[in-house]
């Protein structure tokens, strides 16, 4: 079977895992950020480029992380109100 690249990036980054018998989080850095691995992913995008000064990579992996993190938290939020889930209640 033969995939093109859509298909490989839709399968990829579509994959939303739901686990039933958990509740959602809502102590420690979830108090505060919904999607804290997100933000540390953002951040270490962003910092490790500049750390070689290497401002228009930075920049360019940056927005383009920005738009697939801000694809993938939407399919989450589908994926969490299709399953009934209160984990988007905070």
């Amino acid at each position: 079977m033969i995939l093109s690249a859509e298909d490989s990036m839709k399968r990829l980054l579509e994959c939303v895992l739901l686990l039933f018998d958990f509740d959602a989080i809502h102590s420690g850095t979830y108090r505060f950020l919904r999607h804290p691995n997100y933000v540390v992913v953002a951040l270490e995008t962003a910092l490790l480029p500049l750390a070689f000064s290497l401002t228009v990579f930075a920049a360019i992996f940056s927005v383009a992380n920005a738009a697939l993190l801000f694809w993938r938290i939407r399919i989450e939020g589908r994926a969490l109100v299709k399953s009934g889930s209160n984990a988007l209640s905070l």
